[in-house]
């Protein structure tokens, strides 16, 4: 069993969440931040208008040139208080991001985000990434109790790297059309059902 979802940033303008909900997605995953000084020009109006219709994260582009404590505190300010139905606080640890910084900086940073994001919120972030990312930081053993959200488009069965064993969610193509969104965008799948999905929101069970 697995349920479908988006994730979107102010690349899709003027969402309408209502037609997302109606085309059977889940939830959603919005852009909130980006470093320590980018915003997502679309996030206040999605996290306030998407999270009624559908279980949301937020997430933040991780720029491993800048500390996760300045990061954690720049995603904190920008998303505010989480809401019991709101997902687990999303961290995207891209190639893109990493590239240019030593694996050993890229970790220490990595992990003063996940640490302080999970101290502030309570929720343990969900790690957003692939083979190629991990590859590079050498699949560190300590990212493996976040988890995992792995982006392996157009697969018919998702890699997953080295330290997980599974996971939990799936990004599986980036031109998905879905009603309400006028570009095409990123579609993602939850593996599990959706009494998994609210045990996960609640209190981290994982589906598996």
């Amino acid at each position: 069993i697995t349920l479908t979802g988006v994730d979107v940033s102010d690349y899709e303008p003027g969402i309408n969440w209502s037609l997302v909900a109606g085309s059977g997605r889940k939830f959603a995953f919005v852009k909130a931040t980006e470093g320590i000084t980018v915003n997502d020009k679309q996030f206040q109006i999605n996290w306030r208008v998407g999270r009624a219709f559908l279980s949301m994260g937020a997430y933040h582009f991780f720029r491993a040139n800048d500390t996760g404590d300045a990061q954690a505190a720049h995603y904190l300010s920008v998303v505010g208080k989480l809401s019991v139905k709101d997902l687990p606080p999303v961290f995207d640890m891209e190639i893109e991001g990493l590239t240019g910084t030593d694996p050993a900086t890229c970790i220490l940073h990595a992990m003063a985000w996940l640490k302080a994001v999970e101290a502030a919120t309570g929720r343990i972030p969900i790690i957003y990434t692939n083979d190629e990312a991990m590859n590079y930081l050498g699949n560190p053993q300590q990212f493996n109790r976040y988890p995992l959200y792995v982006a392996n488009i157009e697969a018919k069965c998702p890699s997953v790297p080295p330290p997980w064993p599974n996971w939990v969610f799936w990004q599986t193509t980036w031109t998905e059309k879905v009603p309400g969104i006028s570009e095409p965008c990123d579609a993602d799948l939850f593996n599990g059902s959706v009494a998994q999905l609210k045990a996960f929101i609640a209190n981290g069970t994982l589906p598996f």
